[in-house]
């Protein structure tokens, strides 16, 4: 088994037989250790906080009945090199709805992102391979 994970773009493409799988197939079938769910400290650090920023800037495009507390309304996060453990390079995946509006880039304005237990990491966006997916460099902060 490869120890790189390879993301060219969110889904899947099929090229006859072969399957290239794309970070949304790679994030679900990766273990737990090499993944996670994170948001940035936009309005306070409780996850709370986030989900009431993430349901306040949707409702201008959705006419949303309740909050969502879905796992698509985080950043997702996925290790590169599974067996280095100093290679701290992750892809990030922006939330759902994120690429249709102003917060396409908000990435680009925080240098700390928390998982969902409330983990600190330090942030580092170190390039876009598409307008959803990008490769950051992400440090917990002791």
């Amino acid at each position: 088994m490869d120890s790189t994970i390879i993301v060219k773009r969110y889904n899947d493409k099929v090229y006859g037989d072969i399957k290239d799988a794309g970070f949304s197939s790679q994030f679900k079938s990766a273990p737990s250790e090499f993944k996670f769910y994170g948001y940035f400290n936009t309005n306070g650090i409780e996850k709370e906080a986030w989900v009431t920023y993430y349901n306040e800037n949707r409702r201008g495009r959705t006419d949303l009945v309740k909050l969502t507390t879905k796992p698509y309304m985080y950043y997702r996060l996925l290790k590169i090199d599974k067996k280095n453990k100093n290679n701290l390079e992750y892809y990030y995946c922006l939330p759902r709805g994120f690429t249709q509006t102003h917060l396409l880039n908000l990435e680009l304005d925080y240098n700390t992102i928390y998982d969902t237990t409330g983990k600190q990491y330090s942030f580092s966006t170190i390039s876009k391979i598409s307008k959803a997916i990008g490769v950051a460099e992400v440090k917990p902060v002791e």
